[in-house]
């Protein structure tokens, strides 16, 4: 899906990655942390298809959040 994403519709400010949302921040080496130090934090975050199957909510609200700006 993001490699059609980034094929035929591509953006100069978009940005398509990869963050597993569902685990604990503090034990995932490739999470939130990931993502902001390559690109900096969002103003947006779009997730497809995958909030209503992760296991821990928490978990996934706070990585998300992580990624946000202020106000985000």
């Amino acid at each position: 899906m993001l490699d059609y994403a980034s094929t035929y519709f591509r953006q100069p400010d978009v940005v398509y990655d990869v963050l597993n949302i569902d685990c604990d921040a503090s034990e995932e080496a490739d999470g939130a942390s990931r993502i902001v130090d390559a690109y900096g934090q969002f103003g947006r975050v779009y997730s497809f298809m995958a909030v209503h199957n992760v296991r821990n909510r928490a978990w996934a609200y706070r990585n998300v959040l992580s990624c946000l700006k202020e106000g985000g």
